[in-house]
Parts: structure tokens; sequence; C-alpha cells
């Protein structure tokens, strides 16, 4: 399994079979990191590869899933609405999961597994980090790794292929895991599939526990289409799109009647 992050100068790709690559951009890092590490740097930027491998390189032309618009106030929604906004799934709709409906699972959020992993805003912290304690950091994602595959779908995986079934709308998600495999139906992961993604012009996109969407260039696509966004997440989001949003718990709310 191999893990990517393309975020504000930073390039991460990490793989359960212990690999690791990251680049940094040089304006990013302060001049005593960029002189400590002066070996590393090559066409501006730091750039370390363990083991080495050229195919793990990152390609000069790599680019961003993260919208660069501000973000609009979200307008918040009751349990009612959105229960009657999910019922109304039609083919031309789409269910979008991130994080929050495997943390259930025992499965870390994306912000709990940036911090066992050393991703944060402290570019130079970073390096020293991935330079200096690179089998931490592949130990880490190990575990994480080990994680998935030993976890069972929650109360809301089993819901949401439920919908999907009966409303023949298509399931897109951001998680790592194969837990939407297990209940007996098939998402379509956006990290991989960004391309065919941005050709879709759905009707609505039902965001479920985003906390952090790691695509959101993908929702200003969708949105500029005349796309309607809706989201359930425990705390108030805000997105670069218009978003109506349910705050509760996601597993919680999945336990309601038709």
């Amino acid at each position: 399994m191999v893990f990517n992050i393309k975020s504000n100068g930073l390039i991460l790709k990490i793989s359960s079979d212990n690999k690791l690559c990251f680049q940094i951009k040089e304006s990013n890092i302060s001049d005593e990191i960029k002189f400590k590490y002066q070996h590393l740097l090559k066409n501006d930027v730091i750039r370390f590869t363990y083991p080495y491998d050229e195919s793990w390189v990152p390609q000069n032309d790599i680019g961003t899933n993260l919208s660069v618009k501000e973000n609009v106030k979200s307008v918040e929604i009751s349990k009612k609405t959105m229960v009657r906004a999910l019922n109304s799934l039609r083919k031309t709709d789409i269910i979008y999961t991130g994080a929050g409906i495997s943390r259930a699972a025992g499965i870390m959020t994306s912000e709990e597994l940036y911090n066992v992993l050393c991703i944060n805003n402290n570019y130079d912290a970073m390096v020293e980090a991935f330079v200096n304690n690179t089998n931490y950091i592949l130990a880490q994602f190990r575990m994480f790794s080990m994680r998935l595959l030993h976890s069972y779908p929650t109360e809301a995986h089993l819901r949401i292929a439920e919908l999907v079934k009966e409303k023949a709308c298509k399931l897109v998600s951001e998680n790592l895991d194969n837990l939407h495999e297990k209940t007996g139906v098939r998402a379509i992961y956006a990290s991989d599939n960004m391309e065919k993604l941005m050709d879709m012009k759905p009707d609505r996109v039902f965001l479920l526990g985003i906390g952090k969407p790691m695509c959101t260039r993908l929702f200003d696509r969708w949105y500029e289409r005349g796309t309607e966004f809706y989201a359930i997440n425990s705390t108030y989001t805000e997105l670069s799109v218009p978003t109506d949003i349910y705050i509760g718990d996601v597993q919680e709310f999945f336990g309601y009647e038709k």
C-alpha cells in the first residue's frame, strides 16, 4: 500500500513495504537546514528517498489536489433535512467518504496519521524526522497498514452500502482502507482516479466523515458544473464550495430509520 501527499511544497510517498520518498521546496526550509542537508538539495528542492529507487522520485510537474480558493461559510442543517436529502439519492449523485466513517473501526483519521508520521507545518522538523528517524516513520506506517487489513466495516459503512445498492449512486472515497469493499460495494478512490472524477458532473455530492478533505480541487470543478454539496461531520467544517452541513456523529446518524 502506498500513501501520497501533495501539498504546500511537500510531496511525500510512503509504502508498507518500507519505501519512503519526500520532497520539500527549498523556499519552505531554513538556511540552517539547507546548509545541513545541502547534499540532498537539487533543483530548488530537498529530496530524500529510502532506499533509493529512481521510480519513486516525484516528477517536476506533479500536481496538487487541494483547492487554492478561500473557504466559504457552510450552512448548518437539521438531521431531518439531511435524512430527507439522503433518502432522495439518485443515480446522478455521489456519496463521498472520508476518514471520519472509519474511526469507529479503529483506523486513524488523517490528522492522527499525520501526527504519528511527523507531518506538520514545521518543514525543518519534518526533514530532520524523515532523514534521521526513517525506520521509525516506516514502522508507524506499517502498523497503520496492519490496522487496515484487520478492521471491519462500521454501521456507517453498512448503511452506505445499502444506499449505494438501493439508489444506484456512485461511491467515492479518500480512505486507504477497503472497508467499503468488505460490505460488497466498490468505491472509486479519489487519489487514483482524479482525471476520471474531474470529468463527472454529479447533481449532488454527500461528504460523509470529511474533516480535512485531500481533493478539494475536485469539489471546485464539480461546483463550477452546478453540483450541490451536503456534509455530515462531527465538527463544523468550511470548504471552498458552499455546503449544507449536519453536525453530528456519522455512526449515530446512520442509526436512523428509513
